[in-house]
């Protein structure tokens, strides 16, 4: 598994030989995950395959159709790059990562060692269900590894097929991380810079 840094010193992602795919090529999973939200032939295919959980209990509160969830994602993913961005170059004096990220857990108020986190968009939007997730490691304070992201139609990961891989990625980063030894900022810098 090799991290790749995404900002210095506060945002990575990584890579590890299930990150490409086919011929496609990707710097890291946040690249891939990014890449497949701004693929409109992507998101075209997905909503129509999975049209069906749009009409679950999770959207019957604020309904959305197919058409309106393409764009969403579209636009959710625009504002999450933004948001990310922002937060990297303020990390150490405004908005920081800390409170871009929230814990995976909605059942958890604060962070743990290593803590799954989740990040979504702040966008107003029409469904008031934001569409998209950005998944990640918390190392420390405002030190995040992103592990990817899913379009989430489902209320509990395990649900749905894209969720549950993301689960499964975020375990593997993390039980690497813990077979490492690296439980704060300084362990991780010192395993990224062997």
């Amino acid at each position: 598994m090799e991290f790749i840094t995404i900002f210095d010193k506060v945002l990575y992602s990584f890579k590890d030989a299930n990150t490409d795919e086919g011929e496609q090529i990707f710097d890291s999973e946040w690249d891939k995950t990014y890449a497949k939200w701004m693929d409109h032939t992507y998101v075209y295919e997905f909503m129509e395959e999975n049209e069906k959980y749009l009409s679950s209990p999770y959207f019957k509160k604020f309904p959305i159709t197919k058409q309106e969830a393409r764009q969403q994602i579209y636009d959710e993913a625009l504002n999450i790059k933004l948001i990310l961005k922002e937060a990297c170059l303020n990390a150490r004096s405004g908005m920081p990562l800390d409170h871009f990220f929230k814990p995976l857990n909605n059942n958890e108020s604060s962070f743990k060692s290593l803590a799954t986190t989740k990040g979504k968009s702040l966008i107003k939007i029409k469904s008031k269900t934001r569409l998209l997730r950005v998944y990640a490691i918390r190392i420390d304070a405002n030190v995040f590894v992103l592990t990817g992201g899913a379009i989430k139609l489902v209320e509990f990961l395990k649900e749905h097929n894209e969720t549950y891989t993301e689960q499964l990625k975020m375990d593997r980063v993390r039980s690497f991380l813990n077979e490492n030894g690296i439980a704060d900022e300084d362990g991780f810098f010192e395993l990224i810079c062997e």
